[in-house]
């Protein structure tokens, strides 16, 4: 979870959407659309009306305001709102005097060039006919949340276009406004859908870091609807049928090898044993995604698991009608592999270190024996090297014997060793 700053406000936004609300719902011809965090009117008018009324008056940092002004096959252009600060007035085609009454543009040059909105269209002439635009942007990134008109609006998004929903909702904050769900709130594990009216969130859900490299996004935006706060009259079958039904196919989406999308539905490959292509369509009802959600929980994050997954599911599905009772079996099925690859690895580990032993034991011996030969050697060079000067010593001491005695000794020891001298 991620705590969300003080500073995040639904103010200005919501005056925003006020404006527009009362100029589209008065008098006005205006054709509204909307999309995710964008709300666009559109209206032809005479110039004296969009003068009375003040409608290029709205423009602010969250309103921009286009009007096109065409006369013949003149068009001038002039934007308030949105547009970094002062409002712009461009000539695109033709000539500027063709707006004015009286046939002189030097005013109206002038105008356009100080960007005097109000002073332009009070020179225009009075049968000049504009083509205006209201454009609401909501800024994810400065306002700290996500807009969208209504409850049947997001229920049509999430049926056709839940793949760039998701995304959207992904990369930037993953809290919703929907415009008509008052006071009420409902979360999933992924994100917060909440009324204008409801207590700002201290926390939204995050995703933790994922290892996982995949071409759909983060399934926990859709999953596990529950509210948070409920207000009378709150629709809910509809949209919790809605997300979980979304919440399937992105768990599909993101388990697949491949994908194909093709609008409401795409199909998914799974590469295994077997290669075996589905349809995966949105259905109703938590019993259809609990198989997937435990695969999805078991692998997600992880290379090995989710290639073992993978595998498993190639020989459990046979044709569409297999994906949600295939899903828990092959969950089983990819548990004990990861089991087997993980003993494997323990048995490679366990060897490896059992060699390393032995071989550390050999090279222990050999050197232990090494040792002891060169110890006995030199112990047989030191008893020589002994015995060498041993040997030096008396035949040192000998030679000074013989040449310090006297002659008579020399006599007598003749005569002693040979009797015949006597």
């Amino acid at each position: 979870m991620e705590a969300v700053s003080e500073s995040v406000e639904y103010t200005p936004f919501k005056v925003a959407l006020a404006k527009m609300e009362r100029v589209t719902r008065g008098s006005h011809e205006f054709e509204v659309s909307d999309s995710v965090d964008r709300l666009e009117a559109r209206g032809a008018f005479d110039v004296r009306t969009v003068v009375d009324d003040g409608i290029l008056g709205m423009g602010s940092a969250t309103i921009g305001v286009e009007a096109e002004l065409r006369e013949g096959s003149s068009l001038l252009v002039v934007r308030t709102g949105s547009t970094g600060g002062r409002p712009q007035i461009e000539l695109v085609d033709g000539d500027l005097r063709a707006f004015s009454g009286s046939g002189d543009s030097i005013e109206l040059e002038r105008a356009r060039d100080a960007s005097d909105v109000d002073e332009l269209l009070r020179l225009v002439h009075g049968e000049c006919r504009a083509d205006v635009t209201l454009r609401a942007i909501n800024s994810p990134q400065e306002s700290g949340f996500h807009w969208i008109s209504t409850v049947n609006r997001l229920q049509q998004v999430l049926t056709t276009g839940w793949l760039s929903l998701a995304r959207t909702i992904e990369t930037g904050p993953r809290v919703l406004i929907v415009g008509d769900l008052q006071a009420a709130s409902l979360k999933t594990r992924g994100c917060l859908v909440l009324g204008p009216d409801a207590p700002r969130p201290r926390e939204v859900p995050t995703c933790g870091p994922v290892t996982l490299v995949s071409r759909g996004p983060d399934p926990s935006i859709f999953i596990e609807p529950v509210w948070v706060h409920r207000v009378p009259a709150t629709p809910e079958l509809e949209l919790f049928g809605t997300l979980n039904g979304v919440a399937r196919m992105s768990i599909w989406h993101y388990l697949a090898t491949g994908v194909n999308d093709s609008g409401t539905e795409f199909n998914a490959s799974f590469l295994g044993p077997r290669a075996v292509t589905v349809a995966i369509r949105p259905m109703r009802g938590v019993d259809s995604i609990r198989g997937g959600t435990r695969s999805l929980d078991r692998s997600r994050g992880h290379p090995v698991r989710m290639e073992f997954a993978r595998q498993a599911l190639s020989l459990a599905i046979i044709d569409a009608n297999d994906v949600d009772s295939a899903a828990t079996p092959a969950l089983g099925t990819a548990r004990s592999l990861y089991q087997i690859s993980q003993q494997g690895s323990i048995a490679q580990a366990l060897q490896a270190r059992r060699t390393a032993l032995e071989t550390t034991w050999a090279a222990s011996k050999t050197a232990a024996s090494s040792a002891r030969e060169f110890a006995s050697k030199a112990t047989e060079r030191t008893i020589v090297q002994i015995g060498v000067v041993a040997g030096i010593l008396v035949a040192q001491v000998r030679e000074a014997l013989l040449l310090t005695r006297p002659a008579s000794c020399w006599w007598f020891s003749r005569a002693w060793a040979y009797p015949a001298y006597w």
